[in-house]
């Protein structure tokens, strides 16, 4: 369970930076990029946190 939660922690972060490295790099793919899509993996992670908190207690 501890492999799943570090795996999905780790991709959801690889996944908000390569997209912000994409938007600040401004490619020609990135042009549609937006902020709410940049950061909606740290809003998913956020969520899973919160749940996991709950869990917790």
């Amino acid at each position: 369970m501890r492999l799943l939660w570090v795996l999905t922690v780790l991709s959801l972060k690889l996944v908000c930076e390569v997209l912000l490295c994409q938007k600040l790099a401004e490619q020609e793919q990135a042009r549609d990029l937006w902020f709410g899509l940049i950061v909606s993996p740290l809003f998913i992670l956020l969520q899973l946190l919160m749940i996991r908190a709950c869990r917790v207690n």
